[in-house]
């Protein structure tokens, strides 16, 4: 269950982030890889407390 709202937790936060400040790249390639490595590692975490 966890897992699964985190990767809602995300989808639903694509959408609300392209609301932010045009000058900004919050959707840039590193941006989108360091979020990616935040939420395996939060998802990890929850699995090994498990």
């Amino acid at each position: 269950m966890k897992i699964m709202g985190t990767c809602l937790f995300y989808f639903v936060g694509i959408g609300n982030i392209q609301h932010y400040p045009q000058g900004k790249r919050l959707l840039s390639k590193a941006m989108l890889e360091q979020h990616s490595q935040e939420a395996i590692a939060l998802i990890l975490a929850g699995v090994r407390k498990a």
